[in-house]
């Protein structure tokens, strides 16, 4: 899911690219940057609840990027990967009677089982015989719900952010 931030069409951009140029420009351009990585961190957030996940599983895979504001260029975009997660990062696997359960979450048929490489995972046998095997994976689809709502409140974050770094450029920084 892709959630793409510009500060042109806020109130009050207008006004300040008209009467502070310079000012305005890179307080965009950083309202835009800072207002990303709200949106990274609220993101990452609310799927790991939504789902149960550790942040740090979200985190360290680098499912979500963000393309900063550079330059000129007054727009940014933060890209959340909704791709399958595997079932072992949502807790320690016990092998049970009928499968295997993770997190609250029961695989029937599967088993756990390290790997050679030293890999920890739920495996489920794809036919009837012992090869080839799945690894089993969780879906993260659902989350989209949750990323509209962070989207929704982006314009009222960015509003916000960009008065606060017009302030600090025309008042405080000049002042120093």
């Amino acid at each position: 899911m892709r959630i793409r931030v510009e500060a042109e069409n806020l109130p009050g951009v207008q006004t300040a690219l008209l009467m502070y140029p310079r000012q305005a420009r890179v307080a965009l351009r950083r309202a835009i940057n800072k207002t990303l990585g709200w949106t990274r961190t609220q993101g990452t957030r609310a799927i790991a609840q939504e789902h149960g996940l550790p942040l740090k599983v979200l985190r360290s895979r680098r499912r979500i990027v963000v393309s900063p504001a550079r330059g000129d260029s007054l727009f940014g975009v933060a890209w959340f990967d909704l791709a399958p997660v595997k079932a072992v990062y949502f807790g320690t696997p016990r092998q049970m009677s009928t499968g295997a359960k993770v997190g609250g979450r029961t695989f029937d048929g599967a088993f756990v089982a390290h790997m050679p490489s030293g890999h920890l995972g739920v495996f489920k046998r794809e036919g009837s015989s012992r090869l080839p095997i799945k690894e089993q994976t969780v879906s993260i689809r659902s989350s989209e719900n949750a990323l509209r709502r962070i989207a929704g409140q982006v314009p009222g974050r960015m509003r916000t952010v960009f008065r606060q770094e017009l302030n600090y450029l025309t008042n405080v920084r000049r002042a120093a």
